[in-house]
């Protein structure tokens, strides 16, 4: 499992919601809670189109989608 919690953040800090991230991102309510929760697994398209909404460089992937819940 992931940890997305600097995800979350910056989803509050960009977006200021996460039904806003997940309208500009295309997704439904659900869609965007099993995202964020890691209970559904992200695509390679989705994660591009979430580094493009919320302004982050692609060196930094790893650390808001690939975090290791400890």
């Amino acid at each position: 499992m992931f940890d997305h919690n600097k995800l979350v953040g910056r989803i509050k800090e960009i977006c200021h919601t996460q039904a806003e991230f997940g309208k500009q991102i295309g997704w439904s309510h659900t869609t965007t809670t099993l995202k964020i929760n890691g209970n559904r697994a992200w695509t390679q398209d989705e994660i591009h189109k979430a580094v493009e909404i919320l302004k982050l460089d692609s060196s930094e992937i790893p650390l808001y989608f690939f975090t290791l819940k400890v």
